[in-house]
């Protein structure tokens, strides 16, 4: 008798997605591996999303179509998570696509691993000017006792989108795992920290065929407010201090400040860039950044001369010039 849990959960968060959420669903659904089922969260679409996501459940029934008020990204694969019923889970964004081999690739390697937590791939970036580019990924397993240490010592923290992975699904239920919905920037990484923490077995494949769309409206591209701005940031450092610690390593170590290094930086030109706060105001929000922020900002970073030279004002916290250099670049 068919087990009647599909072998993978998809889940897809919806928002005002309709220009590409047909390429999106179509590419999910042209799979040669078939064995799933696609969870598609409308958050509170205002365009025709929700219409559509409901056309794809009446026209094939691995598709289950969940409408919500707006509450974020990560509140929409939260509730996706709730329902999904999969061995494994993965996480497509509305604006990206497949190719048809995509989850095959996963199944190949769980087929052969039974007992892997955690695949990852590179995505194949995809730029509005036509260029696209992919991460390298080596193939390698990653399991026995200092698996996690040698996992973040090759620098795999820097693998932090949800997308591009496949994640056993009792990991994440029996640990009660979820998407922390107050944080807007960071979130993924936080997620992804605290499910490391339980992996025993983490594969890396060279296999590719996740499509990450780059567009100037990306959630990247806009600074929010420095209360938020700031949250995000300390919520990532004490996952990865917490993730530090239970590897074992010391919570100095490159790789991982190479990672925060990114979101300090993001908040430091939030701040300044931000045309509400006085400079006295700026000052005292780049204050609040804790000394471990100051002292191992672009710990790890391959950095260009202006760079090299904003790494040592941070180091010396000659705050003035920080606000300076960033209003020069």
């Amino acid at each position: 008798m068919k087990d009647v849990n599909p072998i993978i959960s998809v889940i897809v968060p919806v928002y005002n997605a309709e220009k590409y959420l047909r390429r999106c669903v179509d590419s999910i659904l042209a799979q040669t591996f078939t064995d799933f089922e696609l969870l598609l969260i409308d958050d509170g679409s205002k365009d025709k999303s929700g219409e559509i996501c409901d056309e794809y459940a009446r026209k094939d029934n691995r598709v289950k179509v969940f409408h919500k008020e707006n509450g974020g990204a990560s509140a929409a694969r939260n509730l996706g998570l709730d329902h999904a019923n999969g061995y494994y889970v993965a996480f497509v964004d509305s604006d990206d696509y497949l190719s048809t081999e995509y989850l095959h690739s996963f199944y190949n390697i769980i087929y052969v691993k039974d007992r892997v937590d955690l695949i990852i791939q590179s995505p194949i970036y995809t730029y509005q000017n036509g260029i696209i580019k992919t991460k390298k990924i080596t193939n390698r397993v990653y399991d026995g006792e200092n698996m996690l240490k040698d996992f973040i010592n090759d620098g795999n923290l820097d693998f932090t989108e949800p997308h591009s992975k496949l994640f056993r699904l009792s990991l994440i239920k029996e640990n009660n795992i979820h998407f922390n919905e107050k944080v807007i920037i960071g979130e993924d990484g936080i997620f992804i920290a605290h499910f490391l923490r339980f992996c025993k077995f983490i594969d890396l494949s060279e296999d590719v065929g996740y499509y990450y769309v780059k567009s100037g409206n990306s959630i990247q591209n806009r600074f929010y407010s420095p209360e938020k701005e700031l949250y995000g940031v300390i919520e990532w450092k004490k996952s990865l201090m917490q993730l530090s610690e239970y590897a074992k390593i010391g919570y100095d170590v490159p790789n991982i400040w190479r990672v925060l290094t990114f979101l300090i930086k993001r908040y430091l030109f939030a701040v300044v860039n931000n045309k509400s706060l006085s400079h006295k105001e700026k000052k005292v929000w780049i204050k609040y950044l804790d000394e471990d922020c100051f002292t191992n900002y672009g710990k790890g970073c391959s950095l260009n001369v202006f760079g090299r030279l904003f790494s040592i004002v941070v180091h010396m916290r000659y705050i003035d010039l920080i606000i300076f250099l960033i209003k020069l670049k």
